[in-house]
C-alpha cells in the first residue's frame, strides 16, 4: 500500500532547495524588470470637451411658440428634447473621415507597419478612446507607443505624438461639426422658407374668398347683421299685422272703392311684399350694382356656415403665419452666424507618465509565477519519490517514457 505525501514532505524539499530558489526568484524578477525597461512603452494625452447646449434648435421655439395657443393645442411634448450633440460628438470622433485624416498627416501606416488603411484604423481604433462622464463631458484620449529601449528624452516625440494627433481630432471634430451645422440650418431654412411661401399664398387665397363672399352677400359683420335683420323682420311683421287688422276694420265699414280702404290695402301689399323680400334671395340680389346688408332670412343658416368656415380658415392662416414668421427669421439667423461648435474645458498636454507597461506589476506577476513554479515542481518531485520507493516499476517505466519524449536520437 502506497502511502501519501505530508506537507512536512513538501516542506523538506522547500528547505533543500531554499537557496535556489531565492537566487532563481530574485533572477526571474531581475529579467522582469529589465524586460519591462526595454519594451516599447505607451503614453495616452487627454482631453475634456464639453457638448454644445446653447445651440438654438427650432424645434425648441415652435414648441416655446405653441406654449401660447389654447390648451390642448400647444400640448406637443418632444418638441424640444434633446439636441443630440453627444451622438454627434461621438459619431464625428470614430468617423472614417477623422481616422484617415489621422493616419496621413502622421504617417500612421508606417508606424503601425501595416499594408492598408483598414489596418491602421484598427489599430488606431484601439489607441483612441472617448468616454461619456457623468456630469455630461466627453472625455477624449489617444494612445501612441515609444520604440524598444527608449529612455528619458528619447520618449518626447512619443508625447507630442500623442498630444498633437488630440489637437487634430479636436480640430476635424469642429470643422465637421460646423459643417453639419451650417447644412443643418440651411435645410431647416428652405424648408421653413418654403412652408412660408405656401402659407403667404394660402392666406392670400382665404383673405381673398372672404373677401368675394362679403362682396356676395354683403356680410361684412355677419352677427352685427342677422340680429339687426331679425329686429328688422319682426319690426316689419308686427306693422303688418297692425296693417292687416287696420284692413279688416276697414272692410267692416267700407265698401271696395272706399279711397282709405284702397290705400290701406295697397300699404298692406307693400308691407307683404318688404316682409316676403327678406325671405327671397332673388329679391335682395336683383340689383348687382348696390349691396343690400339684410340676407335671406331662408339662406341665413347656410350664409352663415359658409362665412364661419371661410372666416376660420383666414385666422388659421393668420395664426400660421404667426409660428412660422419667427421660425424663419431664426431659421436665418441661425444660417448666417458663425459659433464654435465644441467648448474645450482641458486641452491636450505632453503626457508626463507612461499609461504601460506597469513595471512593479511586472516583477509581481513574473515573481509570482516563479514561486508558482517551484511549488508544481515541488509536488512532482515528492510525488516521484514515493512512486519510485513503492511502485519501483511504475517509476522505471515513467522514466522511460520521459526519456523517449525528450530525447531527439532515433
Amino acid at each position: 500500500m502506497s502511502r501519501k505525501a505530508s506537507l512536512l514532505d513538501y516542506a523538506q524539499v522547500l528547505t533543500v532547495w531554499k537557496k535556489k530558489i531565492i537566487v532563481n526568484f530574485f533572477i526571474v524578477c531581475l529579467v522582469a524588470a529589465g524586460i519591462s525597461l526595454i519594451i516599447p512603452k505607451t503614453y495616452r494625452s487627454y482631453a475634456v470637451i464639453l457638448p454644445s447646449g446653447s445651440s438654438s434648435n427650432l424645434m425648441s421655439n415652435l414648441g416655446s411658440l405653441m406654449s401660447d395657443l389654447p390648451a390642448g393645442i400647444g400640448m406637443m411634448g418632444g418638441l424640444s428634447g434633446m439636441t443630440g450633440e453627444t451622438g454627434t460628438y461621438l459619431a464625428i470622433i470614430n468617423s472614417r473621415s477623422v481616422k484617415d485624416t489621422l493616419i496621413d498627416r502622421f504617417n500612421l501606416m508606417e508606424r503601425y507597419k501595416t499594408k492598408t488603411r483598414m489596418e491602421a484604423r484598427k489599430i488606431l481604433s484601439t489607441n483612441l478612446s472617448v468616454n461619456l462622464n457623468d456630469e455630461g463631458t466627453l472625455s477624449l484620449s489617444i494612445a501612441a507607443k515609444t520604440g524598444y529601449f527608449s529612455f528619458g528624452d528619447a520618449d518626447q516625440p512619443t508625447k507630442r505624438l500623442t498630444r498633437d494627433m488630440a489637437k487634430v481630432v479636436l480640430e476635424q471634430l469642429e470643422r465637421i461639426h460646423q459643417k453639419l451645422k451650417v447644412e443643418r440650418a440651411k435645410n431647416n431654412r428652405e424648408f421653413i422658407e418654403t412652408r412660408y411661401n405656401k402659407n403667404l399664398s394660402d392666406l392670400q387665397i382665404a383673405e381673398n374668398e372672404l373677401n368675394a363672399f362679403q362682396k356676395e352677400y354683403g356680410a361684412i359683420a355677419l352677427p352685427e347683421q342677422t340680429e339687426a335683420q331679425i329686429e328688422a323682420v319682426a319690426r316689419l311683421r308686427a306693422m303688418l299685422i297692425s296693417k292687416q287688422i287696420e284692413l279688416e276694420l276697414l272692410e267692416k265699414y267700407y265698401d271696395q272703392t272706399h279711397p282709405d280702404l284702397q290705400r290701406t290695402r295697397d300699404e298692406f301689399d307693400e308691407l307683404q311684399k318688404k316682409y316676403q323680400d327678406f325671405f327671397d334671395s332673388k329679391t335682395l340680389s336683383a340689383n348687382e350694382d348696390s349691396v343690400d346688408i339684410f340676407l335671406p332670412i331662408n339662406e341665413l343658416p347656410d350664409i352663415g356656415l359658409k362665412y364661419a368656415r371661410l372666416y376660420r380658415e383666414v385666422m388659421i392662416q393668420q395664426k400660421i403665419q404667426e409660428i412660422i414668421l419667427p421660425l424663419y427669421e431664426q431659421a436665418k439667423i441661425q444660417e448666417a452666424k458663425q459659433m464654435p461648435a465644441i467648448q474645450v474645458i482641458d486641452p491636450p498636454i505632453l503626457p508626463e507618465r507612461k499609461e504601460s507597461p506597469k513595471r512593479s506589476f511586472i516583477v509581481i506577476i513574473a515573481g509570482l509565477l516563479t514561486l508558482l513554479f517551484v511549488l508544481m515542481l515541488d509536488y512532482l518531485y515528492v510525488q516521484l519519490a514515493i512512486l519510485k520507493v513503492d511502485k519501483p516499476d511504475d517509476y522505471t517505466k515513467l522514466k522511460d517514457l520521459s526519456n523517449d519524449l525528450f530525447s531527439f536520437r532515433k
